[in-house]
């Protein structure tokens, strides 16, 4: 067995840079929390657009994801993990900049769609929701109320006020208070064991707010009785506690709340097709992940590529590109257009060249032998349904082919279902559909009455008069 002098003397001189425990390994062990907060702020990084680790440490938590948002910032006050986690996280694209954690973040309002923050000092929760976008999300696993409460005692004595900070019930509401939804909070309290005295040393070390004031020299009486009691007794036992929250910054309201008949769009704060794009930017993977073509929208693209012939079909909101790899296996050329930097970013990924348009500003350039718009045009108003069906005529050569579907039915409506965030759609009937097509020259070749899996849909293939 190790002489006390030894472990003392080998735990007071390695190096407590960084956030690796991996000194402790064999002399110390803690629980982890069930729902793995590398893994699950992994997942989060891969939908994100814009992504801000606070506090990062020396970067270890953040390098484990491996896949990073185009943007993707991280913060550290403390000068010897500055240094690590510039080395760690630079190589793999993410910035890494210098901040104290009180001060106001160097960043815009509204620039970071994900926040993420692992045992942070404290959470300014003001400044993140200042940087957070609409519908952005804050996602953050943190020390909790009497953390290692039995090991600081052992040096400080009792402490009645441990369990009066850090709880969760307070984040909560303060992230309330800073108007974010907390749509998740869990917590739990993990054992931890120290095996010799050498491990609770480099511990104290590291984490410095447990005993604020430690030295080995000060406490040296204290930790000689702690190595006799782990000789005599087995391991220190002390308690961890952690807890998740995730709190989301609500999209830009809206004035419409219901389905409105006789066809009229209600007046918004907002272009509705903004507050979805935001949706399908934030929500992008879940989309991604949720998505099964119905057979009868095989079956729409079969007699869509059998009208087309051969030829260029341009693609409006091509989201995960799916309907373009199926219509490219039958032969055509597909270009992949995408209202949405998030649905882009996935094609581009998956070797594809894919083009930002937004169908109610942008030129649809032409002429193609076809467009398909799958579930697009749905989420736009009669006004500007109708001039992207003008558009659309003059972007294809003459005969050519338009195939999209629209939801059935009447008025317009906000939901939140499958994603969880708003989205505007508009309904439509059979009769007006028509009525606008063949004033925009348009001859409709089939209109089909789909049962959906939730509601009816019209698939529509016209051609060119």
């Amino acid at each position: 067995m190790r002489s006390f002098e030894d472990l003392v003397a080998e735990a007071d001189e390695v190096s407590v840079e960084g956030w690796d425990f991996s000194w402790l390994k064999g002399r110390a062990t803690e629980e982890r929390p069930g729902w793995g907060y590398a893994r699950a702020m992994a997942i989060r990084l891969s939908r994100a657009r814009a992504a801000l680790d606070l506090q990062t440490g020396g970067g270890e938590v953040l390098a484990e994801a491996g896949t990073y948002p185009p943007v993707t910032v991280a913060t550290e006050a403390w000068p010897p993990n500055l240094a690590v986690a510039t080395g760690r996280l630079h190589p793999l694209g993410v910035t890494v900049l210098s901040h104290d954690g009180e001060s106001a973040l160097p960043f815009a309002d509204g620039s970071f769609d994900l926040v993420t923050s692992r045992h942070p000092v404290s959470t300014d929760w003001a400044e993140v929701a200042r940087v957070m976008t609409p519908g952005g999300t804050y996602f953050s696993q943190q020390v909790g109320p009497a953390s290692m409460a039995e090991l600081s005692e052992v040096f400080l004595g009792p402490s009645p006020d441990a369990g009066r900070s850090r709880r969760p019930e307070d984040a909560r509401a303060a992230a309330k208070a800073c108007g974010l939804d907390v749509i998740d909070m869990q917590t739990r309290t993990l054992r931890a064991e120290f095996h010799d005295v050498g491990a609770i040393v480099y511990i104290l070390r590291k984490c410095v707010w447990w005993v604020p004031d430690f030295s080995t020299d000060r406490y040296l009486d204290t930790l000689r009785k702690l190595h006799q009691q782990i000789t005599r007794e087995g391991p220190f036992i002390a308690h961890a506690s952690r807890f998740l929250i995730e709190a989301r910054k609500p999209a830009p309201r809206v004035s419409v709340t219901s389905r409105h008949e006789h066809g009229s769009d209600s007046e918004a704060v907002v272009d509705p097709v903004d507050t979805t794009l935001a949706t399908y930017q934030t929500a992008a993977r879940r989309y991604l992940d949720t998505f099964t073509p119905l057979p009868a929208l095989v079956t729409f693209l079969d007699r869509f590529a059998e009208l087309v012939g051969d030829g260029t079909v341009l693609e409006l909101g091509s989201g995960s590109g799916w309907g373009a790899r199926y219509l490219e296996d039958r032969g055509l050329t597909v270009i992949r257009t995408d209202a949405t930097q998030a649905f882009i970013d996935v094609m581009l990924a998956d070797g594809h060249q894919a083009k930002l348009l937004d169908i109610r500003t942008d030129d649809l350039g032409g002429p193609y032998a076809a467009v398909l718009a799958d579930a697009v045009l749905l989420h736009l108003n009669r006004n500007q349904f109708t001039d992207v069906i003008t558009r659309a005529r003059g972007a294809v050569v003459p005969g050519g082919v338009f195939a999209f579907t629209v939801k059935e039915g009447d008025g317009s409506a906000w939901t939140q279902t499958k994603l969880d965030l708003p989205r505007h759609f508009t309904y439509w009937r059979e009769a007006p559909l028509l009525e606008i097509l063949d004033r925009s020259g348009w001859s409709v070749a089939s209109l089909d009455h789909i049962r959906g899996r939730t509601e009816p849909w019209l698939y529509v293939l016209a051609r060119a008069t």
